[in-house]
């Protein structure tokens, strides 16, 4: 991974370690690809609101900061595909319960 990559990745975990379960994942699938930080700030409070798997702080961080959020996002989106490519002739290769359809549509681009 470049340099850049790396530090996106290691934003991810510092940022999402409190809360450490399989829902985490769901940011980087296409529906929260397609928000981007250029939404105005009711939008973006409600797009945080909604993501009740965020702690309080994760949220203050979403609401307040949409640039590093969606940076974020990007990273998330690099870290399954990574996650996907070193797990690619393993039984699990980054799936989530069960459901294959979830991670499918992210590899169709």
């Amino acid at each position: 991974m470049h340099l850049l990559h790396y530090h996106q990745f290691i934003l991810i975990f510092v940022t999402l370690i409190q809360q450490c379960n399989g829902f985490w994942w769901s940011l980087g699938l296409p529906s929260f690809q397609l928000w981007s930080s250029s939404h105005r700030s009711i939008e973006q409070k409600q797009f945080c609101t909604s993501l009740t798997f965020l702690t309080v702080e994760q949220r203050f961080y979403c609401e307040n900061n949409p640039k590093i959020f969606s940076i974020i996002i990007r990273s998330l989106r690099l870290a399954i595909d990574e996650c996907q490519y070193q797990f690619r002739n393993q039984r699990w290769n980054c799936s989530l319960f069960n459901q294959p359809e979830m991670f499918g549509k992210l590899i169709a681009r």
